[in-house]
């Protein structure tokens, strides 16, 4: 009997909200090409003006047009497909009605499918407003500055010189053979997002 009053008293209060993001994320410095997705995010109210929530989704990015048609063979593609897990906090500075907010989001992505290059760790934090059209239902507007973890595999045709034999002059000649270098970086990046939410 307890434990079903404690359940009533949760659920009277929406304690939990169930939100669906679509984002756009126009590149900033570093990179020429931007992300878009979806986010899928359950928080729970902790305290009346703050939340902790759990997401995933899935994203793309038409990161590397340059692919061969031998890395095509090899599975390689244009676009990169990458399902993050998130971790957010966010505090409301408003308790009801029209809600602005702020807080933080930290990620970290796993490629779906088979790229010249990846993802890793990414750090967001944000600000938004809430606006409420029901009792258990919103719409929200948010801005996110987003630092990406990228990493490149740079083709490079001509990279470590060879000693392959005498040139015309009699002096060994040198060929230069193909090398790949791993740059990691940080990409950062406006991203601009639309959502609904459902609090239960």
């Amino acid at each position: 009997m307890l434990l079903f009053a404690i359940a009533a008293n949760v659920y009277a209060q929406n304690k939990f909200t169930l939100s669906l993001s679509g984002y756009y994320d126009v590149h900033n410095r570093t990179l020429s090409d931007d992300f878009y997705g979806i986010d899928v995010v359950c928080s729970y109210r902790l305290f009346p003006h703050w939340k902790v929530g759990i997401g995933t989704g899935l994203g793309n990015v038409d990161w590397d047009k340059r692919v061969t048609e031998a890395q095509k063979v090899k599975g390689m593609r244009n676009s990169l497909l990458f399902l993050p897990v998130e971790a957010q906090i966010r505090f409301d500075l408003l308790k009801d009605g029209i809600t602005p907010y702020v807080g933080i989001k930290g990620s970290y992505c796993f490629t779906l499918t088979r790229h010249n290059n990846d993802l890793g760790g990414g750090c967001k934090p944000f600000i938004g407003v809430e606006i409420p059209v029901g009792r258990s239902f919103s719409v929200h507007l948010q801005y996110a500055y987003n630092f990406q973890q990228l990493t490149r595999n740079i083709y490079q045709p001509g990279g470590v010189g060879t000693m392959t034999g005498s040139g015309w002059s009699g002096y060994p000649s040198t060929s230069y053979l193909p090398v790949t270098i791993i740059e990691r970086i940080t990409g950062e990046f406006n991203e601009f997002a639309l959502g609904a939410a459902f609090s239960f």
